[in-house]
């Protein structure tokens, strides 16, 4: 009988270690936790909806929420930190998925790790697992399952979720396949909501984390899964997608982890080339907000079509506004920048949506995902088209990240700033390290000097 996806996936779990990883992937792991975790520090001060995210996930355990230092189950805590992460709307990315791993496999990592006292060595090569199994299972099929109104991270992080959460447990093949099949049962989550300004995305990232997280500990328990949750004619690819693809995959690590990028703004991933493509063009060609009469956005078919992208203000939620790419380009054009308190504080009428009607959003079948080109017309007469580079512009690496959080650990909520942020990357760094590898994680990595001033 041949060997199904998720048996094959289930080897490559579990028999990834920390002793092969390269310095490339090694330093991209660092650089991922970095970010992820200084989102979350960077959260939001939580408003009544979030309260009540957290009142339903508040089962009593050994795995730490972030925010407030509860000692909650890791299926929960979970859930907590991943809505933390994704709390900005500013998480790392995987093109291949159309979404965001880090925000889901991480907290689902780190809690079981946590619970279960695992090594740093355990923590590093579950999360390279997760960086790897989500782009496998959505290679050449995320475009075709966003069409249909699925979101990307949804769908495959919960599988890097449940791949990640499995190899922390240091489960058997059998068991990581399991994980695996039992993880197709959690997926879901639709754009419906980018479009209506809804808040159903608040929970998708946290859902997708705790998914991991009960699917590898009912796998740990005994439970089975089907062989062929993926492929089979009854499976995730038949219902999510339409079609199956064929794998042409060799069993060993891709080091996806490479192509991850980081978002440099608050907002939706569709929009930040655009908008660091408007702000280097300014300041190339030296010209300001009101010499400006009118632009236009080009994007791939499927990001210009993409639920709430091409809405304009005012909008009745910040949701709307994180969608919005004439709102993020005319902000961005305005002040060079996007911070947070223009999507919490800005969604509502203003003179500045009207003026990012001046900006019009159409899709060029020639571009790539993600890529773009902007038309721009000057008061003056003349025209200006900036064209993106490619994605791999925001694949930061350990120097560059260290600076965008160093800038982002500006708005943490907490004492000393400065001297928090260099901790953080004092033990990101051990976590990753030879010589930390066979430490606990509770030795190495310590969530009370990252508490929120207001996390009650």
């Amino acid at each position: 009988m041949p060997v199904t996806y998720v048996e094959r996936l289930a080897a490559f779990i579990a028999n990834r270690n920390a002793d092969m990883l390269t310095e490339l992937v090694n330093e991209k792991l660092q650089a991922c936790l970095l970010f992820n975790l200084s989102i979350a520090f960077a959260a939001p001060t939580v408003d009544p909806i979030r309260h009540s995210l957290e009142a339903v996930h508040a089962m009593s355990g050994n795995a730490i929420c972030w925010r407030t230092g509860e000692e909650l189950s890791p299926a929960d805590a979970a859930f907590r930190n991943a809505a933390l992460i994704s709390a900005r709307g500013q998480n790392d990315t995987h093109a291949e998925i159309n979404g965001h791993i880090g925000c889901v496999a991480i907290p689902a990592v780190i809690a079981l790790a946590q619970s279960g006292n695992a090594t740093a060595g355990d923590v590093c090569a579950a999360l390279a697992c997760a960086y790897d199994v989500a782009p496998l299972v959505a290679r050449s099929v995320a475009i075709k399952s966003g069409q249909r109104g699925f979101r990307g991270t949804s769908l495959f992080a919960t599988f890097a979720a449940a791949a990640g959460a499995a190899r922390v447990l240091k489960l058997n093949v059998a068991q990581c396949a399991a994980a695996l099949s039992i993880a197709s049962q959690f997926c879901g989550g639709t754009t419906q909501c980018w479009a209506e300004g809804t808040q159903e995305w608040l929970i998708q990232v946290g859902n997708a984390s705790r998914a991991g997280v009960v699917a590898a500990l009912l796998a740990q328990g005994g439970m089975r899964g089907a062989i062929n949750a993926l492929e089979g004619p009854n499976g995730f690819y038949r219902a999510f997608v339409g079609d199956i693809p064929d794998w042409h995959w060799d069993g060993q690590a891709i080091d996806e982890i490479l192509n991850v990028t980081f978002k440099p703004f608050p907002g939706c991933a569709i929009n930040q080339l655009p908008v660091k493509t408007l702000i280097d063009c300014k300041r190339q060609m030296c010209f300001g907000d009101s010499d400006v009469s009118r632009m236009t956005l080009a994007l791939h078919p499927l990001y210009a079509r993409y639920p709430g992208v091409d809405r304009y203000g005012p909008f009745e939620s910040a949701t709307s506004a994180i969608m919005s790419a004439p709102f993020m380009l005319q902000t961005a054009l305005e002040n060079d920048t996007l911070t947070m308190d223009d999507f919490s504080q800005g969604f509502g009428p203003s003179s500045r949506h009207d003026r990012s009607r001046q900006i019009d959003v159409v899709s060029d079948d020639a571009l790539e995902p993600f890529h773009c080109w902007i038309d721009i017309q000057l008061r003056n007469g003349s025209r200006t088209r900036a064209i993106s580079g490619p994605p791999s512009n925001l694949a930061y690496s350990l120097i560059e990240s260290r600076s965008l959080t160093g800038k982002i650990a500006q708005e943490w909520r907490i004492a000393e700033r400065d001297q928090a942020h260099a901790l953080l990357l004092k033990q990101v760094a051990a976590l990753c390290s030879v010589e930390g590898r066979r430490r606990r994680i509770r030795d190495v990595f310590d969530m009370s000097a990252f508490r929120q001033i207001d996390a009650g």
